[in-house]
């Protein structure tokens, strides 16, 4: 994230069925994602993840690789680290969220950050929530309605979810029309630059990891250009995490 702000790996897992769609509402729609994905009870059971990712960005018309790793521990405590190659500078980024605090280090230095960027990283808790799936339930929280005709993601017909909620940007959720199986989601992010782009992220290939169905391969769109391809490595998924790790004096 932020040529360095859009290092928050975003991981995202919903489901619908476009063909049986018109007989169903939305949440209907996000009840037989959250079986899809692994069921309730086992998508309940681990409020954090870590997850290890390798892959490129697109910064100043140049493809940068990159490697990183988030972990977070919902509902407000994440961390994002990145390191990458740029024209021969190497640049290791890392990014600390604790109950709406920020703090942002490159190469060892703190790095001011402003108030946009503050707004996105917490805005990437909300999406591993949302990923979650099952807090979509909540109708006290979460306003879900069907998305009509929604155009096809990577030759696939698929459904389309709108997600809204006070104090944050809307979400439109896209999954395979036969298999409820994630393929895309959008919404209005950050460039490079911390200008508003259109932001969709595609999900390419997946994985079913201690039961839960996982996207394993990304990629990511700003305003209709690609701008990050990434491949997930690795994840664990947790009951806990250590506190310690969201240290922000640290």
């Amino acid at each position: 994230m932020k040529a360095i702000s859009i290092v928050g790996v975003i991981l995202v897992g919903l489901i619908a069925s476009p063909s049986v769609v018109l007989a169903q509402t939305a949440k209907e729609v996000v009840e037989k994602a959250i079986e899809a994905h692994g069921g309730l009870d086992n998508l309940k059971k681990y409020p954090a993840a870590q997850a290890k990712m390798k892959g490129t960005i697109s910064i100043m018309n140049l493809s940068v690789p990159i490697e990183g790793e988030s972990t977070y521990a919902l509902p407000d405590m994440g961390k994002n680290t990145m390191t990458m190659d740029l024209l021969g500078q190497k640049i290791s980024v890392s990014q600390v969220i604790n109950n709406g605090k920020i703090r942002m280090v490159a190469n060892g230095a703190d790095v001011p950050v402003s108030d946009s960027l503050k707004a996105e990283l917490t805005e990437s808790l909300y999406l591993q929530s949302v990923g979650q799936l099952f807090p979509l339930l909540d109708d006290k929280k979460f306003e879900l309605s069907l998305i009509k005709s929604p155009e096809k993601v990577d030759g696939n017909e698929v459904v389309g979810v709108l997600v809204k909620s006070k104090g944050h940007k809307e979400i439109k959720l896209f999954f395979d029309a036969k298999t409820f199986v994630e393929r895309a989601m959008e919404r209005k992010g950050l460039d490079p630059a911390e200008q508003e782009v259109d932001q969709k992220l595609i999900c390419l290939e997946f994985k079913k990891i201690d039961g839960i169905l996982r996207a394993t391969k990304c990629e990511m769109t700003n305003d209709g250009k690609k701008f990050m391809t990434f491949e997930v490595t690795d994840i664990k998924h947790l009951e806990k995490v250590d506190k310690k790790l969201f240290d922000l004096a640290d």
